[in-house]
């Protein structure tokens, strides 16, 4: 499946680490991720607001209700894996399993090559095909990938990349003339059906 690279200027980047150290985004009870851990998941979401002419996140005084933004009438939630390497079919996007009953009706993955500094848009998945399809993991049990194996730190939902729908199919797959990020690769041949 074709995905849609974005390459994360200087300083888009920075304005993101501002962003993270300004804003605690540690407002639910659990699953919060470290600071790192929300930088990336901060430049990835601000990535894929770019790419759609959205404006970057906002702080907010509370939580957010489980969705990131709308577009055509549908809520979206980013989830970010960050990666030293790009996606491959066979890797595993997540969702915690508290974070199932949450009001949102998309997922919208993503994927954040620390060492490029590349975020990949994925794909999407309805959110009752996405409980369909995936994996239930429970915490401690061992994660294994290509090259680590470490405990799940929550219990979790997890589905392939192969198992996930492309870019185009629910939103756009090309950028928004207003979109400032280098799109590195034309993985946009897909119509977009609305």
């Amino acid at each position: 499946m074709k995905t849609i690279k974005l390459k994360i200027d200087k300083d888009f980047k920075d304005d993101c680490i501002l962003f993270n150290n300004k804003v605690n985004l540690g407002n639910r009870s659990e699953g919060n991720g470290d600071k790192q851990k929300q930088l990336e998941g901060i430049i990835a979401e601000n990535a894929v607001r770019n790419f759609y002419g959205l404006q970057p996140m906002e702080e907010q005084q509370k939580f957010d209700g489980g969705f990131d933004f709308v577009i055509n009438n549908l809520s979206f939630d980013v989830k970010c894996s960050g990666r030293s390497c790009d996606i491959r079919p066979h890797y595993q996007h997540n969702v915690y399993d508290f974070q199932k009953n949450y009001n949102v009706d998309y997922y919208l993955f993503t994927s954040y090559n620390r060492k490029k500094d590349i975020v990949e848009i994925c794909g999407t998945i309805k959110k009752d095909e996405f409980f369909k399809k995936a994996d239930y993991k429970e915490r401690g049990q061992i994660l294994k990938n290509d090259t680590t194996q470490q405990p799940y730190q929550q219990n979790n939902w997890e589905i392939k990349q192969s198992q996930i729908d492309p870019i185009g199919l629910v939103l756009p797959n090309i950028p928004s003339e207003n979109c400032s990020l280098y799109v590195i690769e034309d993985n946009l041949s897909q119509p977009t059906l609305f």
